[in-house]
């Protein structure tokens, strides 16, 4: 996908093809971004048009004191 539309697949029913043309409600990826950023993370889009797309997230590791 090209990088001036990446920021746009994290956004609440957002898709980059119309939905007419596939099932899609445009929440998943923004639901993944909301969970892993309220756990103090990060998620990201490596992606070059009709290249593929890499998604990469941080997740914190929980220290368990005994």
């Amino acid at each position: 996908m090209s990088p001036e539309f990446q920021h746009k697949i994290f956004e609440m029913f957002q898709t980059l093809k119309p939905r007419d043309t596939l099932e899609s409600t445009g929440v998943g990826l923004a639901l993944v971004k909301k969970i892993v950023e309220s756990q103090s993370g990060s998620v990201q889009v490596i992606s070059a048009e009709g290249q593929g797309a890499q998604f990469i997230f941080t997740w914190p590791k929980v220290i368990k004191e005994d």
